[in-house]
């Protein structure tokens, strides 16, 4: 009797991924729409577009357009909070000082996604 082999089914992702990635997506899409329409002209259609997602995954996860940009905002914190911890380590392992740090942080804070989604929600605020 010959044996078949059959291929390892691929490893499926659980729910929890799947509503991780999601989430992730959405509010990666509503930071690059802050940045490029800013907050006014950021409607819930167009970051549902921007993130490939339904607007029925976008209401499951995120019932309105003020809760989908608070959690943006979180986001976005969390993020920069983040580069700057990643930067420190860096600094530190490189012997590196207190200016090379700075310099580092003005960066990252005046050069980047931080600073102009941060600043279309200072000014929509």
């Amino acid at each position: 009797m010959k044996k078949t082999t059959t291929a390892p089914a691929p490893s499926q992702r659980t729910q929890a991924q799947r509503s991780y990635e999601t989430r992730t997506l959405l509010l990666d899409a509503t930071i690059d729409t802050l940045i490029d329409l800013g907050y006014t002209r950021a409607s819930t259609t167009e970051i549902v577009k921007r993130a490939g997602v339904s607007r029925g995954a976008q209401v499951h996860h995120y019932q309105n357009k003020v809760s989908l940009i608070t959690a943006a905002a979180q986001h976005l914190f969390s993020g920069f909070i983040d580069e700057v911890q990643e930067l420190a380590i860096q600094v530190q392992h490189s012997d590196g000082d207190l200016e090379t740090f700075l310099h580092g942080t003005l960066e990252k804070f005046f050069h980047g996604r931080f600073f102009f989604a941060s600043l279309e929600l200072i000014t929509a605020a």
